[in-house]
């Protein structure tokens, strides 16, 4: 890579730090630092879910490249669905229920032990262990760094600008991170239709099926990756931004916002996959997004493009990172420990998840 785009990509790391050194110095209780006590606002709200969400990147691009449109339909069109669900039946109760997870929930509605039980399921479920991955495999594909010495390094980043500000500092780098994915994905769409054309070049160079609703997918195997996104109804990064929204109706519009935000990016995504595969149709599946750009953007544009792709995936880490991080503070390491702070606590669990996660990373390598 040309100095400029290293230059750019370095300076984004080292504002992301910043951001974490200027919270390490702001006064906070163990409400701020958890949930910014509950005062989260609307903007914040929509930004910190969006960019959360959307970690998977890599994998969106490999699926729309190899299927077409069936990409958006399983991972896109089947999730807004359930947003609005989640917007209509349950931000508001959730926002009104001070319970700050979903194992305090079950504790109160059947007992102690069902609540373990959902935080341990709900635990390995948000550990961040598969975009740490996806974090080391960027690294090491765009720098040739050791695969464990870029996710090792990823791990000591992410955990380094949320360690003393917690969850506010999880929302501030998301609102950075929010602005600069549109920003990436808008340049590489723009640049890909005038090198390439528009519609009339997609459909020269792609497969026929890449244009149909369920490519060469069967209708059962499109049902069951949509049931995917019921993942949606627990997953404690959606309970964790509506209980520290500033009000219900914060975290109802939030979420409905945070659809049409999610639809948008969803067209960037899904549109430069195709131009990926309809360019470069011999190129890596899994670096389609990676290849497209190297091959059309110039120098600093590159970079910028580059910084959105670890945007994408940082803040989703980070979110991942704290949520697991809370739930150990919450239900396993406070009810034996009554003389740490709720921030000491959430801390060791920081360590403890980037721990699992990297052990996970070894064992499945996926």
């Amino acid at each position: 890579m040309h100095i400029l785009d290293i230059s750019l990509i370095i300076a984004y790391i080292v504002g992301l730090m910043a951001i974490g050194l200027w919270l390490k110095h702001k006064k906070k209780l163990d409400s701020s630092y958890t949930v910014m006590a509950r005062k989260l606002s609307l903007p914040a709200f929509i930004m910190t879910l969006v960019t959360t969400w959307y970690g998977a990147i890599l994998g969106i691009g490999e699926f729309i490249f190899g299927f077409g449109i069936v990409g958006w339909v399983t991972n896109g069109l089947f999730w807004y669905g359930i947003y609005f669900f989640f917007a209509y039946a349950l931000s508001k109760n959730i926002h009104e229920s001070q319970f700050l997870t979903i194992a305090d929930h079950l504790e109160a509605k059947i007992g102690k032990k069902t609540a373990r039980i959902g935080a341990f399921f709900t635990y390995i479920m948000t550990t961040p262990a598969p975009y740490i991955f996806s974090l080391g495999l960027l690294v090491h594909t765009l720098f040739g760094w050791p695969l464990w010495i870029a996710i090792v390094v990823g791990c000591i980043v992410n955990a380094a600008y949320i360690w003393s500000g917690g969850f506010q500092a999880v929302v501030k780098t998301d609102m950075v991170q929010f602005v600069c994915m549109y920003i990436g994905f808008i340049l590489l769409l723009v640049f890909s239709v005038a090198t390439f054309g528009g519609v009339e070049f997609l459909q020269n160079n792609l497969p026929v099926t890449h244009f149909s609703w369920k490519g060469t997918l069967s209708v059962s195997t499109i049902v069951v990756w949509g049931f995917l996104a019921l993942w949606t109804l627990v997953d404690p990064n959606f309970y964790q931004r509506c209980y520290a929204a500033k009000d219900a109706k914060t975290a109802r519009n939030g979420v409905l916002w945070a659809i049409l935000c999610w639809f948008l990016f969803d067209m960037l995504t899904l549109f430069t996959a195709l131009y990926a595969r309809a360019a470069f149709p011999d190129s890596n599946p899994l670096f389609s997004y990676l290849t497209l750009a190297q091959g059309i953007l110039p120098v600093g544009i590159l970079g910028i493009f580059c910084i959105a792709l670890f945007s994408i995936i940082m803040s989703t880490i980070d979110s991942f990172l704290f949520s697991s991080s809370v739930l150990l503070e919450h239900h396993v390491f406070r009810p034996f420990t009554k003389n740490m702070s709720v921030t000491r606590l959430t801390q060791l669990g920081i360590v403890v998840t980037l721990a699992v996660s990297l052990l996970f990373i070894y064992i499945f390598q996926s």
